[in-house]
């Protein structure tokens, strides 16, 4: 459906908006979602056509995540909550290109010392509502550990997981759905 419509706002765009209160080490943050597409395969994923029109998933073997930073904290507290509205419904309209990965990307805000608004953009192909916490907990969990990976636990493998769809019964599937 995303190759269809390419005007207007994308309906498969999800923004999660996340009030960060505190002090934030920025360097830190980076390497965290860095680490976060470099442990989640599904994250580094690409989706094109081949020649027929048929879609193709392309997963790459690493990527870095699409950063944008925004220090607002200069403004007038009026000018400052308008710049900041301005910037999130900018991010929302802003679509992603399905051939490239990744289909996610970073926006910070800096609306004060300890106060930051942080916009993680991605388009609904790479995830729902319930990886949603998932990804969200290992973001925090690989920020506490400066971006280390080692320090989670392996990540289920992406791999393992399309071989295990490919191996299910399709037309069980599509009758059981139709019943």
């Amino acid at each position: 459906h995303a190759h269809y419509q390419h005007q207007g706002p994308d309906p498969y765009l999800v923004q999660l908006v996340l009030e960060l209160r505190g002090a934030l080490d920025l360097a830190r943050l980076r390497r965290a979602l860095d680490a976060l597409l470099a442990r989640h395969a599904s994250l580094r994923t690409a989706f094109v056509q081949d020649r027929l029109g048929r879609p193709l998933q392309l997963v790459l073997a690493r990527c870095t995540m699409p950063w944008l930073h925004h220090d607002l904290r200069e403004l007038a507290p009026a000018e400052r909550a308008a710049h900041a509205a301005s910037l999130e419904a900018q991010d929302l309209h802003t679509r992603f290109a399905l051939e490239r990965a990744p289909l996610m990307r970073a926006t910070l805000l800096v609306l004060g010392p300890d106060e930051h608004r942080l916009l993680l953009s991605q388009h609904h192909a790479l995830g729902d509502g319930w990886s949603g916490p998932l990804l969200f907990d290992d973001l925090v969990r690989l920020y506490r550990h400066d971006g280390r990976p080692e320090a989670l636990e392996p990540p289920p493998s992406l791999r393992e997981y399309l071989a295990w769809l490919q191996a299910q019964d399709r037309e069980g599937a599509r009758s059981g759905w139709a019943q």
